[in-house]
Formats: C-alpha cells, structure tokens, sequence
C-alpha cells in the first residue's frame, strides 16, 4: 500500500530522488506512476484472495486499503497521471465489492470503516479540483460514468443493508444521493455554461437509488421532514437503523428533495419576474434546470418502481405541479428553462396515468 502513494506523494531519498524543492524529472516520475499502479493492482488482486482470512478481518486491513486509495481519489485530476485515479476508482470499488460482505459480518470490528467510506464517496463525487486540460463531451460522459459506478455500489452494496448499519454513516449516504440528484453541473467545467445535460446520468441513478430505499409493501413516509435546507433526514446520530426504516429513509431523502426544488423554483421565478428583461446569472439559471430535470427523472424513476407509488409521495409531487405552472411565465427568457418546464409538466401526464394504473 505504501508504494500505491508514490503515484502522487514522491519517495525522498538520495538514492531514489534527490532531496530538493525542485519537482523530480520526468523520467523518474513515469517510472514512480507506473510501479505505484502496479503496486496498487497487486493489492486489489491479494485482498480479493484473502479478505475472509480472520489475520485480515482482526487486523481491518480494509480499513487501511480504503484510507490509502482515499487519496488519489480527492485528488482526482490533481494527480501527476490521470490514470492514478481512474484505477484507484476501480480498485475501491472491486475492495468495496470484496470488503464490505465482511465487514457487515463483523460491525464490532470495522467501526472506523463506516466514516472513511462516506468520506471518500463525497470527496471523490464533489470533487473541487480541476482537470488540467479541458475536457471534451465524451471524455466528460467517461468521467460521469465513474460517479454513476459509485452509486450503482452504494445501491447495491450499501442500500439493502440499511438495517444493520449505523445510522450517521446512513445520513450521510442519503445526503451524497440527495446531493447528487440535484448537482447535476459540474462548476470547474470549462464548456459548462453550454452543457445543460452535464452529469444528468448521476441524477438519474442517485434518484434510482433513493426510489429503491421506498420500495416495500407498506413504506411509511415519514411526514415531517427533517433537515430541509442540507437534505439530510433526522435520524438520531449514533443510533441503530431499525428493520423496515429503509423505505422510511427514502421517502424521507425524496420528501425533503421535492421541498428544496420548490425553494429553488419559487426563488427564480421571482427573482426573474423583477429583473425586467435582465437574465439572473448563469448558476442560478442552471440550479433550476437541474432542479426541473430531477422532477422529471423522479416521475420517470416512479414507472420503474410503481410500487413505490404511495399516497404521500404522490401528494408531495402533485403539491409541487402548481409551483411548476407558475414558471411558465418566467421561463421564456432562457430556451433550456422553457423546454425543461414543457419536459418537467409533460411528465406529470406519465404520474396521472401511473396513479390511475395502481388504483
């Protein structure tokens, strides 16, 4: 593991690199990089043979391999290569694959793997740092599909166990769905201020994974929603997450989802209808297509899980259909506002027909 990190932090030594404040030559960087990533490659590869050993689970060794690929990924396009993240992405979730089966088998044992894991999602899915070149379309829906493999993890690996994790840890996933549902634009992108559809992959999933948290056959949506402005639902810290809360953490996520997006649209419709023929600014007018694209991805998410149809969520939907009606008249300044609005209300046709369907 120690040799994974000369891909970003470089060995000082006489012998290998010559103690100075001048960065090491080119040659001897490439030569670092590629035995780091090999070194990276022979963990994944080792750990995957001898993660059930009990030497491995007594000592947490994933704990460690996770604060060690942890790295690399908060870095991200800081790195010297950028192919020290993008396999350092891959790695943690073939660990997490491997790793995580044994350490929900073992809670006692792995109470510092709980935090790092949340961590490192966040850092690595909101990352602040920026690509040293500009990234073209494909490159960006390369980099995009990375995040969607994060939360495809956190569904299937994270999301079913709800009951056996601690609850603080279980906060903070919701928050990096609910978080993802919405921040759909990445703000270091240099073609951002023409890429309307930036990121609306991770949208859609992080939604797919909140709706799958719903489904059961009486979930319980929690009326008062806890924690509107951060997205965060109000469970205890420190306390157990009781059998059957997963669905009551879901609706709970998507509740206090749909009451930040009816901030988001009655703050610019009103703010737009007193900048006369001014146009608010660029993130304003992106927040709110990002906001309109997530209803629309909720009600399409609702046709792949109708079971998930329930009176209280259908109402926090249909409560939200008067404040979309009320930014037709203040959309007409942007063309990607009006046909996210005409997108956001056609929609609704697909939450009447699904409505009728269940009844």
């Amino acid at each position: 593991m120690a040799f994974s990190l000369f891909a970003i932090h470089q060995p000082v030594s006489e012998f290998v690199v010559p103690p100075s404040k001048d960065p090491a030559p080119a040659w001897i960087q490439q030569n670092l990089i590629a035995f780091a990533e090999l070194s990276l490659k022979t963990v994944v590869e080792y750990y995957g043979k001898v993660a059930n050993f009990p030497e491995i689970i007594r000592e947490t060794v994933l704990v460690d391999i996770l604060k060690c690929i942890s790295e690399p990924l908060s870095l991200k396009y800081q790195c010297l290569s950028q192919t020290t993240w993008k396999l350092s992405a891959s790695a943690f979730i073939s660990i997490c694959k491997v790793g995580l089966p044994v350490a929900r088998e073992n809670l006692h044992m792995f109470t510092l793997l709980w935090p790092q894991l949340a961590t490192t999602l966040e850092r690595f899915l909101f990352t602040t740092s920026r690509s040293p070149t500009p990234l073209n379309s494909d490159e960006r829906k390369r980099h995009e599909f990375v995040d969607c493999q994060m939360i495809e993890l956190i569904r299937l690996e994270i999301l079913p166990h709800t009951n056996r994790l601690p609850a603080e840890f279980m906060q903070r996933i919701i928050d990096i769905l609910n978080r993802g549902s919405i921040s759909t634009l990445d703000p270091h992108d240099v073609f951002a201020s023409e890429a309307y559809a930036q990121r609306t992959d991770l949208s859609k999933v992080c939604f797919d994974a909140l709706l799958s948290m719903s489904q059961s056959e009486t979930p319980d949506i929690v009326q008062t929603v806890h924690g509107r402005a951060g997205g965060v639902v109000g469970t205890p810290h420190g306390s157990p997450v009781h059998e059957g809360s997963s669905s009551t953490l879901g609706s709970s996520a998507i509740a206090s989802l749909l009451y930040r997006c009816k901030q988001v649209m009655n703050g610019y419709a009103k703010d737009q209808q007193s900048s006369g023929h001014l146009k608010l600014p660029q993130e304003r007018i992106f927040e709110v297509i990002s906001v309109l694209r997530a209803i629309s991805s909720l009600i399409e998410g609702l046709t792949k899980h109708p079971e998930a149809v329930h009176s209280a969520l259908y109402s926090h939907l249909v409560n939200l259909h008067p404040v979309l009606v009320q930014m037709i008249p203040s959309c007409r300044s942007d063309q990607q506002v009006e046909l996210s609005v005409m997108t956001a209300l056609n929609s609704y046709q697909t939450l009447l027909l699904l409505n009728i369907h269940k009844k």
